[in-house]
C-alpha cells in the first residue's frame, strides 16, 4: 500500500512537471475583468429587465464627465480636448466614443435655432448638470458598447487627449461617472494583484521558515502551495473568465489553504518516528481522512456563494471551490514524492528550558489546566456573545457605493467631491415615462413630460434634471383663438424636432410602440438609503399625476432606473446572500462534523467554535454600523470553511485519544500535544498572508484581509478553548463523577 503511494506520487511529480509550462502560461495571460456593478444582478430579476430595456430604447448611461479647476464655459481647451479625442478614436477599429458635449456646445445648440434662447436662460436650464453655479464648465463623454468593454482604455485615451490638446497633467483633470468608477475600481485591483500578492506570499514564507524551524519543510509547503495559487489563477484563464476586483483575492485565498493543508501533513510526517520507511506516504494515510474532510467542508463553506443571485460571488464561489479541489488532489499526490527527495533531516528541534521541559510542554499543559478548570465559564461566554453577536447580525447593513471603496484621500474620491461642490451631483437616477399606446398626441405628452419635471426638481434629494423638455421652448398657455394657433404651431415644431430629440436619446418607442420620454435626475452620492430615495422619488412623479388628473392622457407607467439603481439593488442582495450563503455553509458543513464526532450532538458542539468567529465579526460590525461591502460576504462563509480545517484535525487527534481509553482532559491533552503547535503555525502562516493586502488602495480588498485575520485569530481562540471546553463540559453531563485523570 505504501510501495503503491510512493509510486502514484513519483508518476503525478513526472505529470505536473510536464504540465507545469502550460499551468504557468495560463496564469500569465489571465486578463483582467471589469466591475461592472450594473452587470452582477440576474438577467431574470425585474430592476435588471427594466435596466437592460432601458439600455436597448436609451443606449448606455454610464459616462465619463471631465473638468479642471478654472475651466469655463469661454476655455477653448474644451474644444481642443473634444477634438484631440475623436482624432484618437478615429484609429480604433470600432468607435469608442459616441457623443462627446461640452458646456459651450449644449449652451450654444439653446441659444441658436430653433428656440433661441437668452445665453442667461440657457445657463440657468443646464445649472447643476453641466454648468456650476460659478461657471465651471466640463465635458460629458458617452462611450459606445466598445468603449465601456475597454473602459481603463478609454480612460487613458481621455488623459492623453487633455494632455496633447490642452497641456493638462493627470493631477490636474478631475474626472467621475460610471465608465471612471468602473476603470478606477479594475485599476486598483490590478494594482493589488501586481504590487501585494508578492509581499504577501513572501510574508507567508519567512513565517513559515521561522514556524516550522526548518527551510527544507518550509520549501515543501511552499512549493505544494505555490502550486495550488498558479493552478487557481490558470483555472481563471482557460475557462474564459476574467480577474475582476472580486476575484483578485482568490490566488492569494487558494494559497492559505493550500499551505495550511500542507503545514497539517508536516505535521504528521513530524510524528511517524525518524528512520522508518515511506514517512511521506504514512503521514498522507495519517491525514488523509480529516484533510479531505477539512477539504470538502472548505469546498462547501466556499460553494455556498454560489446561491448568490449576484454574478461576480457566485463566480468567486464557484472557481474558488474547484482550485481547492484540485490544489488539495496535487498537495496529497505529490507530498509522499517532494518529502522523499527534500526533507532529509530529523525532525524539527525543540526549544529546551534549563530544566528539561519544553516550553511548548508548559505551554500546552498551562491550556489544558486553564481549559478544564474553567469549562463552563468559557462556555457561558461563548454563549452570551452567541446571542449578543446574532441580534448584531440582524442590525447588520451592506454598501456598493463607489465613495467608500477608496480612502477620503484617494484622487478618486476627492475628485467626485471637487466636481460635486463646483457643478452638482454626478449620480444620474432615470425616470422613464411610458404613454399609452393610443395616445400620439405628443404636445400633451410634452406637458405632462414638463410638468413631472418640474416636480421632481422640487425634491431636497435632486440636483439638477434634464429631459427633452429642456430642449424644446415653453408651451403657450394662451387661451382663446391665439392660444389655439400658438399651440398649433408648437405642435408643428415638436414634429419637426422628433427626430433630433429620438436621435439625442430623449424619446424612444418600446416594444409596444408605446412612446417613452426619459427624465434624468441628477442627485448626490446619498448617505441615506437609496431604496427611500428611489421610492421618494417614484411618488413624487405619482403624486404630480394624482395632482393634475384632469389633464388627459397621463402616463400609465413610471419606472425608475439607471446604473445607481442597479447598484442599489445590488447592495441590498449582498445583505441577503450573506445571509443565505452563511445558512447554505451551515447545513452542508454541519452534517459532515456529525459524522467526523459520530454524534449529533458532538457535531454541533464542534461547530459552535466555528460559527463563533463570523458572528462575532459581522454582530459587532451591525452594532457599530459598520456596513458590509463584496468582501464581506466573501469572508463569511470562506472563514467557516477554514475554522472548521483546524476543527477537524483537533476532533480527530481527540477521538484518537479517547479510542486510547484517555478520559476529556487526558483526550484534550493529547490533542494538544499532536496538533495544537500546527494549528497556531497555519493561523499564523495565514494571518501573515493576508497582511499586505491591508495596504490595498481598494477598501473592499483591504476589508477583505482585515475581516480574514480577525476571523482566523478569533478561530485559533475557539479551536483551543472554546471546543476543548465545550467537549469537557459535555463529557461531565454524559460521564458519571468519577475521576478518570490519567498521567500521560
Amino acid at each position: 500500500m505504501l510501495k503503491a503511494i510512493e509510486t502514484l506520487s513519483r508518476y503525478s511529480l513526472v505529470i505536473v512537471m510536464l504540465l507545469l509550462p502550460i499551468v504557468i502560461a495560463g496564469a500569465v495571460l489571465v486578463r483582467s475583468g471589469s466591475a461592472r456593478i450594473s452587470e452582477w444582478l440576474p438577467k431574470n430579476q425585474l430592476d435588471r429587465i427594466t435596466y437592460d430595456s432601458f439600455i436597448e430604447m436609451f443606449g448606455d448611461d454610464r459616462f465619463v464627465l471631465v473638468s479642471w479647476e478654472g475651466c469655463s464655459t469661454d476655455d477653448q481647451r474644451l474644444n481642443s480636448i473634444s477634438d484631440e479625442l475623436r482624432q484618437l478614436d478615429s484609429n480604433h477599429t470600432a468607435a469608442w466614443f459616441f457623443n462627446i458635449t461640452s458646456t459651450r456646445t449644449l449652451i450654444e445648440h439653446l441659444t441658436n435655432d430653433p428656440l433661441k434662447l437668452t445665453e442667461a436662460t440657457a445657463k440657468r436650464r443646464i445649472e447643476g448638470f453641466m454648468l456650476g453655479r460659478d461657471g465651471t464648465a466640463c465635458l460629458v463623454i458617452e462611450l459606445t458598447p466598445t468603449g465601456i468593454t475597454n473602459g481603463t482604455d478609454a480612460i487613458e485615451c481621455i488623459y492623453q487627449a487633455a494632455e496633447v490638446g490642452s497641456g493638462l497633467q493627470r493631477g490636474q483633470m478631475r474626472l467621475v461617472g460610471p465608465v471612471f468608477e468602473e476603470a478606477a475600481i479594475d485599476r486598483a485591483g490590478n494594482d493589488s494583484m501586481r504590487y501585494l500578492v508578492p509581499p504577501s506570499t513572501l510574508a507567508a514564507i519567512l513565517v513559515a521558515v521561522f514556524a516550522l524551524g526548518r527551510w527544507r519543510a518550509s520549501l515543501v509547503v511552499f512549493l505544494l502551495a505555490g502550486l495550488g495559487q498558479i493552478m487557481s489563477v490558470a483555472l481563471v484563464y482557460y475557462v474564459g473568465a476574467e480577474l475582476s476586483a472580486v476575484m483578485i483575492v482568490l490566488p492569494t485565498l487558494v494559497f492559505m489553504l493550500s499551505l495550511s493543508s500542507c503545514v497539517h501533513l508536516v505535521n504528521y510526517y513530524d510524528e511517524i518516528a525518524d528512520g522508518e520507511q515511506h514517512r511521506g506516504a504514512r503521514a498522507v494515510l495519517m491525514g488523509l481522512k480529516p484533510t479531505m474532510l477539512a477539504t470538502a467542508t472548505t469546498m462547501a463553506g466556499m460553494g455556498s456563494l454560489v446561491v448568490s443571485d449576484l454574478g461576480p460571488v457566485k463566480a468567486f464561489g464557484l472557481y474558488s471551490a474547484i482550485s481547492l479541489g484540485m490544489s488539495t488532489l496535487a498537495l496529497l499526490l505529490l507530498f509522499p514524492q517532494l518529502t522523499a527527495i527534500i526533507l532529509r533531516e530529523q525532525k524539527r528541534s525543540e526549544r529546551i528550558s534549563t530544566n528539561g521541559i519544553t516550553y511548548r510542554d508548559t505551554f500546552l499543559e498551562s491550556l489544558t489546566s486553564i481549559v478544564t478548570k474553567h469549562a463552563g465559564k468559557i462556555t457561558l461566554v461563548a454563549i452570551l456573545c452567541l446571542g449578543i453577536c446574532i441580534w448584531g447580525t440582524l442590525r447588520l447593513q451592506a454598501s456598493t457605493k463607489f465613495d467608500k471603496m477608496f480612502p477620503a484621500a484617494s484622487p478618486a474620491v476627492t475628485g467626485m467631491n471637487w466636481v460635486e461642490s463646483k457643478i452638482g451631483p454626478i449620480v444620474s437616477v432615470e425616470v422613464l415615462l411610458t404613454f399609452p399606446e393610443g395616445n400620439q398626441d405628443l404636445l400633451q405628452q410634452v406637458r405632462w413630460l414638463s410638468t413631472i419635471e418640474s416636480q421632481l426638481r422640487q425634491s431636497d434629494d435632486v440636483g439638477a434634471t434634464l429631459s427633452a423638455a429642456k430642449f424644446l421652448p415653453a408651451i403657450s398657455r394662451a387661451r382663446g383663438a391665439r392660444g389655439t394657433l400658438e399651440r398649433a404651431a408648437y405642435a408643428g415644431q415638436l414634429n419637426k424636432a422628433l427626430y433630433g430629440l429620438t436621435e439625442q436619446k430623449w424619446l424612444a418607442q418600446d416594444q409596444s410602440d408605446r412612446n417613452v420620454w426619459r427624465i434624468t435626475c441628477k442627485v448626490t452620492a446619498l448617505d441615506e438609503d437609496y431604496g427611500i430615495f428611489v421610492e421618494r422619488l417614484r411618488q413624487d412623479a405619482l403624486s404630480s399625476i394624482s395632482e393634475f388628473r384632469s389633464e388627459p392622457f397621463p402616463p400609465e407607467k413610471v419606472e425608475i432606473t439607471g446604473v445607481s439603481v442597479m447598484a442599489y439593488n445590488s447592495q441590498l442582495q449582498l445583505t441577503s446572500d450573506l445571509s443565505r450563503s452563511f445558512t447554505m455553509a451551515f447545513l452542508l458543513i454541519t452534517p459532515m462534523m456529525m459524522f467526523v464526532t459520530r454524534s449529533v450532538s458532538g457535531g454541533l458542539i464542534a461547530m459552535m467554535p466555528n460559527v463563533l468567529p463570523v458572528l462575532i465579526v459581522f454582530g459587532l460590525m451591525g452594532l457599530t454600523q459598520i456596513k458590509v461591502d463584496i468582501a464581506g460576504i466573501l469572508t463569511a462563509s470562506v472563514a467557516l470553511g477554514i475554522a472548521v480545517d483546524d476543527t477537524l484535525h483537533f476532533v480527530s487527534w481527540y477521538r484518537r485519544g479517547q479510542s486510547t481509553g484517555l478520559g476529556a482532559r487526558d483526550s484534550i491533552r493529547f490533542a494538544y500535544r499532536h496538533c495544537a503547535m500546527a494549528m497556531i503555525e497555519t493561523t499564523l502562516i495565514c494571518c501573515s498572508a493576508m497582511l499586505p493586502l491591508l495596504f490595498a488602495g481598494f477598501i473592499p480588498t483591504a476589508r477583505f484581509a482585515a475581516l480574514m485575520v480577525c476571523m482566523l485569530l478569533l478561530a485559533i481562540v475557539g479551536d483551543l478553548l472554546v471546543l476543548p471546553a465545550l467537549l469537557v463540559v459535555r463529557d461531565r453531563w454524559t460521564t458519571p463523577a468519577i475521576s478518570t485523570t490519567t498521567q500521560t
